[in-house]
């Protein structure tokens, strides 16, 4: 897993270097990593919407999430959770 964090530098340009690096030395890797805090806060750093920070980072070679803040991207429920 490659962990991000939330980097005062590292914008969406940083990860994008690093996971089309990984996916150029080793095809067959499955980058699984990052969670929604880290994409959002990638995306402010580079002042592009979360979707467009998503968009480039899987397009360099991120393949899944590790799911970690999930919470964070969506405006809110689509319905009541039951209790």
């Amino acid at each position: 897993m490659f962990q991000g964090g939330h980097h005062p530098d590292y914008g969406v340009e940083y990860y994008e270097k690093h996971f089309s690096a990984i996916k150029k030395e080793f095809p067959q890797l499955v980058i699984h990593s990052l969670g929604a805090s880290e994409v959002e806060h990638m995306a402010r750093i580079s002042k592009v919407s979360v979707e467009e920070a998503i968009r480039r980072i899987h397009a360099a070679g991120l393949d899944s999430f590790a799911g970690a803040g999930a919470e964070l991207l969506p405006s809110g429920p689509a319905r009541p959770s039951p209790r």
